[in-house]
């Protein structure tokens, strides 16, 4: 079976005029881009619908080289030659698309396509595709909640908060509604904060911590005492990046170090074996998305 991969998750927003249209076009007839004396392109891309009834959309992040060489043996001559290979392939990095949840997932192929490369790579050729004239897109993490609001509760002070999202359109989360009305009254298509105090911020954001259980998920009355009274804007900020809509850092002291902690950090991933069939990948990848949604009421 070999060994299982690990696949990221994250969060696919647009700017400028971008559409969902535009995007999936750009995906199904991409570029090709050189990054590192290596091409890239998107290759093997088809829709798919899965088991839920989702529609989801597949494909590979390709590596390859447009005058590789390799050595062959020539068993005549006793030698070992080189060879012209046109176009080879170095590696794939799989990934699923689901527009209606605005999600990834993709592949880290260890020494080839580091996960974190996969995020430029890709906002790379949707950016120069032909159907991205003033458009593009992000991919931002989707954070381990849970992982990332423990390290913030278990901080002394916070000196320092600084975030800056790109809400939904329409899914909103309750956490963070206040800001998703907020920007909607404002009209932004993206908000940026920060923050500073040398004595100490006052933050809401160590509440969330002692109130997530071992599974991520936020009870619904953490969530109505969260939100009740007044809310920060900057915390709000905080929580809606690390659903996948932006990035935030935290800074501050614990046990009496500096420390700093981003929503980029904690990135929630899965693994699947590599015989898996795109359908499965796809599968697989709604249901994640579609549990993250619950376990952080997020909704339309």
């Amino acid at each position: 079976m070999g060994k299982p991969s690990r696949y990221y998750l994250g969060r696919v927003t647009k700017w400028g005029e971008m559409t969902q249209a535009l995007l999936v076009q750009a995906i199904s007839d991409p570029p090709r881009i050189i990054s590192r004396q290596s091409r890239f392109t998107f290759v093997s891309v088809r829709k798919i619908q899965t088991e839920s009834g989702v529609e989801a959309l597949y494909g590979e992040l390709a590596k390859y080289k447009p005058d590789a060489e390799v050595r062959v043996v020539n068993e005549e001559a006793h030698s070992a030659d080189s060879e012209s290979v046109p176009y080879m392939l170095r590696a794939s990095a799989n990934f699923v698309y689901v527009p209606s949840l605005s999600g990834i997932a993709y592949r880290h192929v260890a020494g080839e396509i580091h996960f974190k490369s996969f995020s430029n790579l890709f906002e790379r050729l949707i950016g120069e595709s032909v159907y991205s004239v003033l458009a593009g897109v992000q991919i931002h993490p989707i954070s381990d909640l849970r992982s990332f609001v423990t390290k913030l509760g278990g901080m002394d002070v916070i000196n320092a908060i600084s975030a800056k999202v790109e809400p939904p359109n329409p899914l909103f989360g309750s956490l963070w509604k206040s800001l998703f009305d907020y920007v909607k009254k404002r009209n932004l298509d993206q908000l940026a904060i920060s923050e500073t105090s040398s004595g100490g911020l006052v933050t809401r954001l160590p509440l969330v911590a002692g109130v997530i259980d071992p599974e991520g998920v936020i009870p619904r009355a953490a969530i109505e005492e969260f939100t009740a009274g007044d809310e920060s804007i900057s915390d709000a900020a905080v929580l809606m990046a690390a659903d996948g809509y932006g990035v935030a850092s935290v800074r501050g002291f614990s046990h009496g170090r500096k420390v700093e902690f981003s929503s980029s950090e904690d990135q929630k991933n899965f693994l699947l074996d590599n015989d898996g069939s795109p359908e499965r990948l796809a599968d697989e990848t709604v249901r994640r998305l579609s549990k993250i949604n619950d376990e952080r009421d997020l909704q339309y």
